[in-house]
């Protein structure tokens, strides 16, 4: 989902794209060292968010990426998301009435309702998902996006905007 995100292409700022992008992957590879020191954290959460875009919009046929997901959880347990999202950018080209924007816009709606707060979203999904689950030990995911939203105030600037 990061990654996706990360991938996000703004038309009326560039600039703006870039700078969510070195964003986002830094993000991403904080939870890639945590789910490589916590093999249980595996891709449950990444899971349901896509299962509640696709109660939210039926359109959205994820069954094959969630599989996918899964096939490579199991056989990574370090969870390598570049293959991750290499199996859904596959699902994507071949199933072109999958729009992935309709995640990435969920989470750009809630930025702009709270500029003052980029991780809002984030976080929110990430306190849902450990209550769920109370074996998603995320609490340091998500010190480190805050972390990140800290130490890169102006990137945060030009993305959220």
């Amino acid at each position: 989902m990061l990654q996706l995100i990360a991938n996000l292409t703004i038309d009326e700022n560039t600039l703006a794209s870039r700078a969510a992008g070195q964003l986002t992957s830094a993000i991403t590879a904080d939870v890639s060292l945590h789910c490589r020191r916590q093999p249980s954290l595996q891709t449950s959460a990444i899971t349901a968010d896509i299962s509640l875009h696709c109660r939210r919009q039926p359109s959205l046929q994820t069954s094959a990426i969630t599989a996918d997901v899964s096939l490579h959880c199991r056989r990574q347990p370090s969870l390598q998301t570049s293959a991750i999202t290499a199996d859904v950018s596959h699902h994507c080209r071949r199933q072109p009435s999958l729009q992935t924007s309709a995640i990435t816009a969920d989470v750009s709606h809630h930025c702009r309702r709270q500029p003052s707060l980029q991780t809002s979203a984030f976080t929110a999904d990430v306190s849902l998902h450990c209550r769920r689950q109370p074996s998603l030990q995320t609490s340091a995911i998500t010190a480190d996006v805050s972390l990140h939203c800290r130490r890169q105030p102006s990137q945060l600037r030009q993305w959220w905007r």
